[in-house]
């Protein structure tokens, strides 16, 4: 009790073996994809997509499975997309938005595939998985794009922009979406090359 405030240093850790995710593997080679949402936290693991109890609760229990998108499906990403999570499954499956009040999920445009995304301003910014270097975002109305000077591997948000990191480069995004002409307003700003791509 530091100075008798009557506060711990460090937070309570309990071990908990999760029943219905155990037998799923975790890999350093396949990036888990996680979002938290609404009061739960969510993560994808190959083709399922689970989700939690309510983190507010007192006690904890096992992640459910939410959705299964099927045979040969990876989970690539997610991101928080304005009420929603957006799910990424790269070539495998349309972009999925998850709704978390129902549990259910819908494709966001039918053929639009990603690999990462993240919400921005309302809208989602993603990979288009047969052309890597390019940016593709919703609009409201349609959906608009950016060719960067090289493949798309994470996205973020940074300083009230939406950062995009490339296999060469870093970009900061603002701006938005105009419903009405299918654009987007804004460009990416170069903030960063580094040249030598090593990895994912």
């Amino acid at each position: 009790m530091p100075l008798g405030q009557g506060v711990e240093p460090w937070p309570n850790v309990e071990g908990y073996t999760d029943a219905g995710i155990a037998g799923r593997t975790v890999t350093t080679s396949q990036r888990v994809a996680s979002a938290i949402a609404g009061s739960r936290a969510y993560y994808g693991n190959g083709r399922y997509w689970y989700g939690s109890t309510p983190l507010t609760n007192t006690s904890w229990s096992g992640f459910n499975q939410y959705l299964d998108g099927g045979a040969g499906a990876v989970c690539s990403d997610a991101a928080p997309y304005q009420d929603k999570i957006a799910i990424c499954w790269g070539a495998t499956r349309d972009i999925d938005v998850f709704n978390p009040a129902t549990n259910t999920a819908a494709a966001l445009a039918a053929g639009e595939k990603g690999n990462v995304c993240v919400g921005y301003a309302g809208r989602l910014l993603f990979s288009d998985e047969t052309n890597a270097h390019e940016l593709r975002l919703t609009t409201g109305g349609a959906i608009d794009t950016r060719l960067l000077d090289s493949p798309i591997v994470r996205m973020g948000l940074h300083g009230g922009k939406a950062v995009i990191a490339t296999r060469t480069s870093i970009y900061l995004l603002g701006g938005k979406g105009d419903a009405a002409t299918g654009m987007w307003i804004g460009e990416p700003e170069p903030l960063f090359s580094h040249g030598m791509w090593t990895g994912d």
